[in-house]
């Protein structure tokens, strides 16, 4: 490669972008409300890294030394997959700008093959590092906004590839010039939805950790448990960054929703262990769950003759604390009454419901 990979990734961060690109169409259709955060991380810093050498390489077909260094299965992976698609009969172009015939949708795709004898096909490349869960092609949003963009072009076919460098993964999709009508659809449908989307339509989803408005989105609001669960998928937005972006309104909505649902769910998850022990005790399976027994706290056999037994060693009422615990008992009566309190207790059993992951407590002992 002849041009400073340094001025690439410089110029690449400084394109314009539309409103409705075609890598925010995914989050966009899952969430109408998505918006991107600014800034950058370094996992997208690596990505753009990855995916420029990667484009580069086909163009140019010559391997960059770096296609060896920290990043080498990753690129070898792409690369090995590349070579496969390459084609000596069409001309190709790394980061391509395509627009659509719908107002807002166009970007750059990361690869692009024409045909360059008949102008009747293309290959599509779209490149991702990570190991984030994705759509395959034929149902990712991105993919399919690239290829109609490649079909109102006037390409009679498009054949697109989905190439995940980390996960060794690779899906494609085929698209002909009859389906340029339903992926019209499909993206203006998406598009239509973000213009001005209810709050109906809020979906929380991992993608939330990445969006501009996910400290007082509506739905995250009302669904606190599940943008926290997001936000710990996340290295970019903590539980405590979430919390402290709050307004003193949202914590107060928050709190509102939130306490209620808390406390329906604490009782509903002791009914629930409390029946996968009583099924597991009458024999019954419960998948996934196993029952643990262990030692419990101690009990009295017979409360009455356990004081009577110390009121005739010469203990009293008084000095017994009203015949509290067993533990108790020793503690304020010290070790000489002992060897009397094990003739008079019984060991109790501790039941706890043990799964793969965790351990869930059966409070109360048998």
């Amino acid at each position: 490669m002849t041009d400073d990979i340094e001025d690439r990734l410089e110029a690449l961060a400084e394109r314009p972008h539309a409103p409705f690109g075609f890598s925010r169409l995914p989050a966009l259709a899952v969430c109408p409300g998505f918006i991107g955060a600014p800034g950058t991380s370094a996992a997208a810093e690596r990505g753009t890294r990855i995916g420029d050498l990667l484009a580069q390489w086909v163009v140019t077909q010559e391997i960059d030394d770096r296609v060896n260094g920290p990043d080498h299965e990753a690129l070898r992976y792409g690369a090995d997959i590349l070579q496969g698609l390459h084609r000596r009969d069409y001309t190709w172009e790394a980061e391509p700008r395509l627009d659509t015939s719908i107002e807002g949708v166009w970007g750059y795709a990361d690869v692009v093959g024409l045909d360059s004898l008949l102008g009747e096909r293309a290959i599509l490349v779209e490149l991702k590092t990570g190991w984030g869960t994705r759509e395959p092609a034929v149902r990712n949003a991105q993919v399919q906004g690239l290829a109609l963009a490649l079909l109102e072009r006037g390409y009679a076919v498009v054949d697109a590839y989905l190439i995940e460098c980390d996960q060794k993964r690779t899906t494609a999709a085929r698209w002909s010039f009859e389906d340029l009508p339903i992926l019209r659809a499909i993206v203006a449908g998406i598009v239509a939805g973000a213009q001005a989307p209810v709050e109906q339509a809020l979906t929380p989803n991992g993608a939330c950790a990445y969006c501009a408005r996910a400290s007082l989105c509506p739905a995250l609001v009302q669904a606190p448990e599940r943008a926290l669960a997001a936000a710990r998928r996340s290295t970019v937005l903590s539980p405590q960054d979430y919390v402290g972006a709050l307004s003193t309104e949202a914590v107060a909505a928050v709190l509102d929703r939130a306490i209620p649902a808390v406390e329906l769910a604490d009782k509903y998850l002791g009914l629930l262990k409390a029946r996968a022990v009583a099924l597991l005790e009458e024999g019954a399976a419960v998948p996934g769950y196993r029952l643990a027994v262990s030692s419990g706290a101690r009990g009295w056999i017979d409360e009455a003759a356990a004081q009577a037994a110390l009121a005739d060693a010469g203990y009293s009422l008084e000095q017994v604390g009203g015949l509290a615990s067993p533990a108790q008992v020793e503690k304020r009566l010290g070790k000489a009454v002992k060897p009397l309190v094990a003739t008079l207790t019984t060991a109790g059993i501790r039941k706890s419901l043990k799964a793969d992951k965790a351990q869930l407590e059966i409070g109360n002992d048998a």
